[in-house]
C-alpha cells in the first residue's frame, strides 16, 4: 500500500512539475514576443499575463491581438470596405459597445480614418471569416479625450472580432444602392399601409365627433373651415402669419403658439415644416380659421417627435391665418 502511495505521489509530482515547466516555458514565450514588439502598452500586458492569455501577437504599430481560428479567406485592404461584428470592451471588462446587440455588422473603409487607428491598423492583421482579440493602446484609441463617457482618458480596449466580408469600391457602392432601393421600397410599403390605417383613423375620428363639411385632399389630408378668410390666399412662396393649436386626437395638446401669445411666420413651399402645413396653408385666406386634420405620414411619421407625438400619429390642427404676405 505505502509502495502504491509512494508511486502516485512521484507521478501527481511528475505531471505537476511538468505543467508548471510548461506553464513557465509559455510565459518565457510570450515575454519574447513582447521584448521583440517594437511598441509595448505595460497596462495591456499585465491584463494578458493576468489572464494568461499566451497565444498573443504583437502588430509593429503595437497592436497586442490573438486569434481564434485560421482561414484561407481574402485578405484585407486598404480602400476595401470591411464588415465586423465587435464586441468593445474595457480592461476591467465592461461592455461599452457592441453590434451582436443591434444584430448587424459595422460596414466602413479601411484606412481612411472612418474608425480609430487601432482599427485601421487592426482589422488587416485578420482575413475573412477569422475570429479574435484586439488589445488597442489609448493613443490608438481615444487617448487622453475618452470618449462618450464610457471610455475614459487613456484606456486600452479590447474588441472581440469577427470578420464577415470584404468589398471592393465599385462593388460596395453597387450593393449599397440595392440596399437604398431596399430599403426605399420597404419604407414605401410600410407608408402606403400607414395611409390606409390613417384614413381609417380619421374617418372614426370624423365620424364620432360629428364633424360636418370635412374635405379630403388626394394625399389623405382632411379639413374644415371654420370661418373663411375674406384676406390674400396663402400660396407657395407666401409668407403666412398664423396662430395654433396642435393635438393628438385623444385631445392631448402638444404645442400652441396661442399659450405663448406668439403667432408663428412660417414661408409655404421652403419645407421647413411638416408635409401637412404645407400641403394644408394654401387651403386658407388671411382672415381664415379652421381645422387640418393630419395623417401620419405628413406629420412626424415612423419617427414621431419629442416623445409625445409617438410615432404614427395623426394630428390635429387648429390653425388660425392672421395674415399673409
Amino acid at each position: 500500500m505505502m509502495q502504491r502511495m509512494k508511486k502516485f505521489l512521484f507521478i501527481l509530482i511528475t505531471v505537476l512539475g511538468s505543467s508548471y515547466s510548461l506553464q513557465a516555458q509559455t510565459e518565457q514565450l510570450m515575454e519574447k514576443t513582447f521584448e521583440k514588439a517594437t511598441k509595448r502598452d505595460a497596462q495591456i500586458e499585465k491584463y494578458l499575463k493576468d489572464n494568461k492569455i499566451y497565444d498573443v501577437q504583437v502588430s509593429p504599430e503595437g497592436i497586442y491581438y490573438v486569434k481564434e481560428n485560421h482561414t484561407d479567406g481574402a485578405a484585407i485592404n486598404a480602400g476595401e470596405y470591411v464588415s465586423v461584428h465587435y464586441t468593445g470592451k474595457l480592461l476591467n471588462g465592461k461592455k461599452f459597445d457592441s453590434s451582436l446587440d443591434r444584430g448587424e455588422p459595422i460596414t466602413f473603409k479601411i484606412g481612411v480614418g472612418y474608425v480609430i487607428p487601432g482599427w485601421d491598423k487592426g482589422i488587416p492583421l485578420f482575413k475573412v471569416g477569422e475570429k479574435g482579440t484586439l488589445f488597442i493602446p489609448s493613443d490608438l484609441a481615444y487617448g487622453s479625450q475618452g470618449a462618450g463617457g464610457i471610455i475614459p482618458a487613456n484606456a486600452p480596449l479590447i474588441f472581440n472580432i469577427q470578420i464577415i466580408q470584404t468589398e471592393d469600391e465599385a462593388t460596395y457602392q453597387q450593393e449599397q444602392k440595392k440596399r437604398m432601393l431596399k430599403l426605399q421600397a420597404e419604407a414605401e410599403a410600410r407608408s402606403e399601409a400607414q395611409a390606409k390605417i390613417d384614413q381609417k383613423v380619421i374617418e372614426d375620428y370624423i365620424h364620432t365627433k360629428q364633424l360636418k363639411n370635412v374635405k379630403f385632399l388626394p394625399s389623405g389630408l382632411a379639413y374644415y373651415m371654420e370661418k373663411e378668410g375674406d384676406g390674400k390666399q396663402v400660396t407657395k412662396g407666401s409668407t403666412a402669419v398664423v396662430h395654433y393649436t396642435g393635438m393628438l386626437l385623444d385631445g392631448t395638446k402638444f404645442d400652441s403658439s396661442k399659450d405663448r401669445n406668439q403667432p408663428f411666420a412660417v414661408q409655404v413651399g421652403a419645407n421647413r415644416v411638416i408635409q401637412g402645413w404645407e400641403q394644408g396653408l394654401p387651403l386658407f385666406k388671411a382672415g381664415g380659421k379652421g381645422v387640418l386634420i393630419i395623417p401620419s405620414r405628413l406629420g412626424y411619421g415612423e419617427r414621431g417627435a419629442g416623445g409625445i407625438i409617438k410615432p404614427n400619429s395623426v394630428l390635429i390642427f387648429e390653425i388660425e391665418v392672421l395674415e399673409v404676405k
